[in-house]
């Protein structure tokens, strides 16, 4: 079940709520497990959540990392996303394992198309957020503590500034459809959120969130 954002034209969507089931059961997608990034104890962690092992999770709301997440169902297919950052609350229901995403800045469902926009976005999310990590080193604490404190609309505008200043960069001197396709796109999403009045005032440098 997913809380759509009050925006038009639609970018992402603003929550998401998961039902796990422990055995196979009739549903339009019979989902039976949660990946996804995650910070605990000031420590990235890649946090898989099925109803076997809700009780070896400490606490029922987690703060979730950016990067990309996937729902399985119980054949093993995917549903994959991108989150800039948000929060995981953990509950059951009717004997189903609840698992709630929510964030302030949009969720994104990527498309199974490799070269849809989105899923081009959340590629050159990834590679940037990877990058600032890796500028860490072995301090890993450190950035998990940057991830932790930035809000997700700001870490998502000033991702979307860098790669957008990137990418322009390259096509002032050669045409490429897919640079040209994520450009739109950011394009697409900034003028949304600043007609909501949901873009920061001022964006801040991602050198200084990550």
């Amino acid at each position: 079940m997913v809380s759509p954002f009050p925006y038009h034209p639609a970018v992402g969507i603003a929550g998401l709520k998961v039902y796990l089931s422990s055995a196979p059961q009739p549903r339009a997608f019979d989902a039976a497990r949660l990946r996804l990034p995650v910070i605990r104890q000031d420590e990235l962690q890649e946090l898989e959540v099925e109803p076997s092992n809700i009780p070896l999770i400490e606490g029922n709301q987690l703060r979730i990392a950016a990067g990309r997440f996937a729902l399985y169902d119980h054949t093993g297919h995917a549903q994959y996303g991108f989150t800039l950052g948000g929060q995981l609350e953990l509950g059951s229901q009717d004997g189903l394992t609840v698992c709630t995403l929510h964030s302030t800045a949009p969720i994104f469902l990527l498309q199974e198309d490799p070269e849809a926009p989105d899923v081009l976005l959340a590629d050159e999310l990834d590679s940037l957020v990877a990058r600032r990590r890796a500028v860490w080193g072995a301090k890993e604490e450190g950035f998990a503590r940057r991830m932790l404190a930035a809000d997700p609309m700001h870490l998502l505008a000033a991702c979307l500034e860098k790669i957008e200043a990137r990418l322009k960069r390259i096509l002032a001197h050669s045409h490429d459809d897919q640079y040209a396709s994520i450009v739109h796109f950011i394009d697409h999403i900034r003028l949304t959120l600043k007609n909501a009045g949901k873009w920061p005032a001022v964006t801040p440098s991602i050198d200084d969130l990550l």
